[in-house]
């Protein structure tokens, strides 16, 4: 873990336990409906908002924890009031044989974005990644995600030219495949 996140902030690096899962569940639902909000340029419907469920997140996130392959990781940013941002994600190779890291979730609440928490997350992601001999790390974020598209650019990150859409609330919503080449 980044020895320097530890010695400039009072926040602690380490893998998710089962005991996390309510307040992973949380972050999660509220920084996703700040998300698809911000990305819709309005309100979610009530529809959606019940579909992003805090209880169900925990039963999944528990059920994930449980269950972790050598390959994949949950880890936490944690300070003494709490989980302040969470990433999930795996070593995989995709159809031509190229191992990478592919971050399936990360969130990260406002004070951990001032806080450095996403550099941190990162950065051990891109140790294990090396040492894996992986040779990228892949995120897909919404078209209008100003702050992870502006994060994910800081990082190195670069857009890979891939894009799926999702209906919400009855309007199609992108992402993009964002990618940081590691060789």
């Amino acid at each position: 873990m980044s020895e320097a996140f530890h010695s400039r902030n009072p926040l602690q690096l380490r893998p998710a336990k089962v005991a996390d899962t309510e307040a992973l569940a949380q972050l999660q639902a509220v920084s996703m409906a700040h998300t698809l909000e911000a990305t819709l340029g309005a309100p979610l419907s009530d529809t959606t908002r019940t579909m992003l469920d805090p209880v169900a997140f925990a039963a999944t996130w528990q059920r994930t924890i449980g269950m972790l392959k050598p390959s994949q990781d949950v880890l936490v940013a944690l300070d003494n009031t709490g989980v302040q941002g969470f990433l999930a994600g795996e070593i995989t190779d995709n159809s031509d044989g190229e191992l990478f890291y592919s971050i399936s979730s990360m969130e990260i609440s406002d004070f951990g974005r001032e806080a450095g928490v996403a550099g941190a997350l990162l950065s051990y992601v891109a140790a294990k990644a090396k040492k894996s001999w992986a040779e990228a790390i892949a995120i897909w974020l919404f078209a209008g995600d100003d702050a992870a598209t502006a994060a994910a650019t800081q990082a190195g990150f670069e857009p890979a030219g891939e894009r799926r859409s999702f209906e919400i609330d009855g309007e199609e919503l992108s992402q993009h495949l964002w990618r940081l080449e590691l060789l």
